[in-house]
């Protein structure tokens, strides 16, 4: 069984890229681009009782991973590219999660004829459609204002307020404010704070650049259109999501080509730790 600190590709430009793998190298390849900050270390447990090879790349300027000026998100489906045909994987599932989510949508456009199955769990989408942030937290809706109006802020914001590296235990805390009792309950579980404050540590433990950069990447338009995504999608979504609100879903959902919705009333942001075995389940089918 894999289960790897991390690994490192050069790629083609000269880059660092960072990744871990988890699970049955034999089995099914899934890669896992989790939430912004990201690591290659888990935010959440990734067990499964069914066999999947599990591959977690750091965007750049997270983890391992060298920053890359400029970087558009479309830039990322190269990145992908180079790592699938270095680890000798043809065809593969991917899934995004929360600021995961419009980078794994950008392989679905770059890397369609590869993908079998592609997930978005508790996704960002666009912020320019209509009512985008329409229930958010407070705190995350006026972030959001600064990375798409004023982002040369978010760098020096983020190394004097919200800076994993400095306190994960009060970035995780901070992280919750204004989220949903199913979410706030769940980042009770020692197991997960844990979990979560070792990947926000590592995701940022070279500096915040890369965290800057990817939120204004994020909020801002993305470089191309949901109805050029040729993918089957899966969506899960809970309903009182207050990081990435039930209407980004939907707009998403609805935008998609060829997409099946799940939306589960009384849940949050963190469907993926309550779900996880089911959306493994649905990308491996």
């Amino acid at each position: 069984m894999l289960e790897t600190d991390g690994e490192v590709l050069r790629l083609r430009d000269g880059r660092a890229l960072g990744y871990a793998q988890y699970g049955d190298a034999s089995a099914w390849p899934v890669l896992v681009f989790q939430g912004t900050p990201t690591s290659r270390l888990p935010h959440n447990p990734l067990g499964t009782s069914a066999p999947v090879h599990l591959v977690v790349p750091e965007r750049p300027g997270f983890g391992c991973s060298d920053f890359l000026p400029g970087r558009r998100l479309l830039d990322w489906a190269s990145d992908v590219r180079e790592l699938v045909d270095h680890l000798g994987i043809e065809r593969f599932s991917v899934v995004g999660v929360s600021g995961g989510a419009p980078h794994a949508l950008a392989c679905g456009l770059e890397l369609a004829h590869r993908i079998s199955r592609l997930g978005i769990v508790s996704g960002v989408g666009p912020f320019e459609a209509a009512g985008a942030t329409r229930g958010m937290a407070a705190q995350r809706k006026a972030g959001a204002l600064v990375a798409r109006h004023a982002a040369f802020l978010l760098r020096p914001l983020f190394w004097a307020f919200r800076n994993p590296a400095r306190n994960p235990e009060g970035f995780v805390q901070h992280f919750s404010e204004g989220f949903s009792a199913a979410d706030r309950a769940l980042l009770g579980d020692p197991v997960i704070r844990s979990l979560r404050a070792r990947s926000y540590a590592e995701a940022t433990r070279r500096g915040v650049r890369g965290f800057a950069h990817e939120v204004a990447l994020l909020t801002r338009p993305w470089g191309f259109s949901l109805s050029e995504v040729a993918c089957d999608v899966l969506l899960w979504h809970g309903n009182e999501d207050a990081s990435t609100p039930i209407s980004m879903a939907r707009h998403v959902a609805e935008s998609l080509p060829r997409c099946r919705a799940q939306f589960f009333p009384g849940e949050g942001h963190f469907v993926a730790a309550r779900h996880w075995e089911e959306i493994v389940a649905g990308l491996t089918s």
